[in-house]
């Protein structure tokens, strides 16, 4: 198996529902941490894009955000997480 092509996407399960929701008109917001890093900076970027409010999305220096990386087989269509 070998890499073909790779996606950087904001998501998870929260997210994902918030933006859906902000599409059909919805005011959404999310309430929750992120780390001073790309992944942190993504989502938030990807919040602001989908009118989410993130006035409430506190920013920690020493905080990690997850991360997941899901690998897809396009013969098959199948996923993995990692």
């Amino acid at each position: 198996m070998f890499l073909q092509n790779y996606i950087r996407q904001a998501g998870g399960v929260s997210a994902n529902a918030l933006v859906t929701l902000s599409r059909f008109g919805l005011s959404c917001a999310f309430l929750g941490l992120r780390g001073q890093d790309e992944a942190g900076t993504l989502l938030e970027m990807d919040f602001s894009q989908n009118n989410v409010c993130t006035r409430c999305y506190l920013t920690d220096p020493s905080y990690i955000t997850p991360e997941s990386f899901l690998i897809v087989d396009p013969d098959r269509g199948e996923r993995s997480a990692l």
